[in-house]
């Protein structure tokens, strides 16, 4: 053990070793980075500096190949230089990347999709296609209604019933409406209707009817998308969609829909079942609480799924 230590001190003392120290101090105190930081903490002596020289090893290793993208002791996290007690300390704090990434994925939280397309989450406004003038419309009483909604989210925003041919942006729209809401810390959810109605029928065996119905109905703003798209059975039309829409109407609840239907043409739909029975009283009852919670505008132009310059 004692040769050993002879050897190191021997190494240590070398005319070499010195030269290579030096020329790492050297390389050191050149960088711009460890400039700066010692210009900040002038009581730092020079003992101080050389004592912490792995330290600053690190920090500039560290920092540099985060820099190039290659691998870091601490994925998701930049070197920082601190002082502790007279010794120059490395800690690290999250990236701007990271911070980003935690950011989003809390935003995408406050979104909930009930069988609807992944990418409805990142729609945005400045990206939603103005076109027509009608499809410009629909989006100012979007904006309206999010900006109105945002300054006093406790008091009632009727919302709005958007139709038009398929492909025209009514969905994209809803969901640029929910990503601006979920910008500004309020939870939406979005729901295709037509799917929905399967899943909660094949839940009736399951007794998880209430459940589903329980998860959407008290949402703080909940969107129906592509209503009247499928032909509801009775059970669907009035236990189901009549419960969800009679709560929201009670508690004020803002509520959207997207349909390819006119408002006279959903009730239309509504009054017939797969059998061919006409109930047109219950179908009105549905759509006087649809007229109560949302405002029937339409959207027209160009297929947005096959032409991308619309």
């Amino acid at each position: 053990m004692m040769n050993m230590n002879k050897a190191f001190s021997s190494q240590l003392h070398s005319s070499e070793f010195q030269q290579q120290l030096t020329h790492i101090v050297k390389q050191v105190m050149a960088d711009a980075d460890i400039k700066a930081f010692l210009q900040q903490h002038p009581d730092l002596s020079q003992d101080d500096v050389l004592q912490s020289l792995s330290q600053l090893l690190e920090y500039i290793t560290q920092r540099d190949r985060l820099k190039k993208g290659i691998p870091t002791v601490a994925p998701g996290y930049a070197p920082r230089l601190a002082v502790h007690e007279k010794h120059i300390v490395v800690s690290y704090v999250p990236t701007q990347q990271l911070v980003d990434q935690i950011n989003n994925e809390k935003l995408l939280k406050r979104i909930t999709t009930i069988d609807m397309p992944a990418d409805i989450k990142h729609a945005t406004f400045n990206e939603y296609q103005k076109g027509a003038a009608t499809r410009f419309a629909a989006l100012h009483a979007t904006m309206q209604f999010a900006n109105n909604y945002l300054k006093d989210p406790h008091v009632y925003h009727r919302g709005l019933y958007l139709y038009g041919p398929f492909g025209v942006g009514k969905t994209y729209l809803m969901g640029a409406l929910s990503r601006y809401l979920a910008e500004n810390d309020c939870r939406s959810t979005l729901v295709h209707m037509p799917t929905f109605n399967v899943e909660i029928k094949n839940a009736i065996n399951s007794h998880g009817v209430m459940k589903r119905l329980n998860a959407i109905k008290r949402v703080p703003l909940l969107i129906l998308d592509d209503i009247g798209a499928d032909t509801m059975s009775p059970w669907i039309r009035d236990e189901v969609l009549g419960v969800i829409l009679q709560y929201r109407m009670q508690e004020h609840l803002s509520t959207f829909f997207t349909s390819n239907l006119t408002m006279t043409e959903l009730a239309t739909h509504l009054a017939y079942s797969a059998q061919g029975d006409s109930e047109p009283i219950k179908a009105q009852r549905i759509m006087e609480r649809i007229k109560f919670l949302a405002q029937e505008i339409m959207i027209d132009g160009p297929d947005r799924r096959f032409n991308q310059n619309s």
